[in-house]
């Protein structure tokens, strides 16, 4: 039995988030995370045309890079996102099946720096990016026990 990636147990289905948001890891490949997501109806600020508040693509960026982490230190342990800086070009439509790419660029003194991006899965088209910081080894109670 193949052992499963830290990034796919952080977005299974006993993650907080997954009761609104529906997250699938679809594999890593050149130090980036791809993860599947689909626009969640929970989050639509203008019922007229089903447009999500752009608080969805910062919470959809801020957990995949978040996943990216876990994969790369190789366990679920405490991290807390201490910088994040997002830029939203278009939010996206209720439905809209969407990619969530996450590079980790590095780690330095217990913080790890990434990257990354949602984009439109049908067109390529990118919705957002974001920067972000991660302290690894925070003193929250592990995640273990709850994914």
């Amino acid at each position: 039995m193949q052992n499963q990636h830290p990034a796919a147990k952080f977005f299974s289905s006993r993650h907080p988030i997954s009761k609104f948001v529906e997250i699938s890891f679809l594999g890593v490949s050149e130090n980036i995370l791809t993860a599947s997501v689909v626009a969640s109806s929970a989050f639509v600020d203008d019922p007229q045309i089903g447009r999500l508040h752009s608080g969805f693509c910062t919470l959809v960026l801020d957990t995949v890079m978040g996943g990216t982490v876990m994969g790369e230190i190789g366990e679920i342990r405490p991290i807390a996102t201490v910088e994040l800086t997002t830029r939203h070009r278009r939010r996206p439509i209720a439905g809209e099946k969407l990619l969530c790419r996450s590079k980790f660029e590095g780690q330095h003194n217990e913080m790890a720096h990434l990257s990354s991006q949602i984009i439109v899965e049908a067109t390529g088209e990118t919705l957002s990016t974001a920067t972000a910081v991660f302290m690894l080894g925070t003193r929250a109670e592990p995640l273990g026990p709850r994914v």
